[in-house]
């Protein structure tokens, strides 16, 4: 799968960033490559979309939105 996450190079002085920035960060990642992956293997079928993923339709819809994606016909 090509939505696998790289890792963080953090810097070398100590200075982490707040866990849940990174957190977060990784989720917005992983949403938007798996909905991207998502869109190429469904081509426009929004019934597959939401079987493959175990997403409702609405939930599908809102995640779309939220990352700028449509689903490619």
């Amino acid at each position: 799968s090509t939505f696998a996450l790289s890792e963080t190079s953090f810097q070398k002085d100590g200075d982490l960033p707040i866990f849940k920035k990174v957190r977060q960060e990784y989720i917005h990642k992983l949403e938007a490559n798996y909905l991207s992956e998502l869109s190429l293997v469904c081509h426009g079928d929004v019934q597959k979309a939401c079987r493959i993923s175990g997403l409702s339709r609405a939930r599908l819809y809102e995640l779309l939105k939220k990352h700028g994606i449509g689903l490619k016909q």
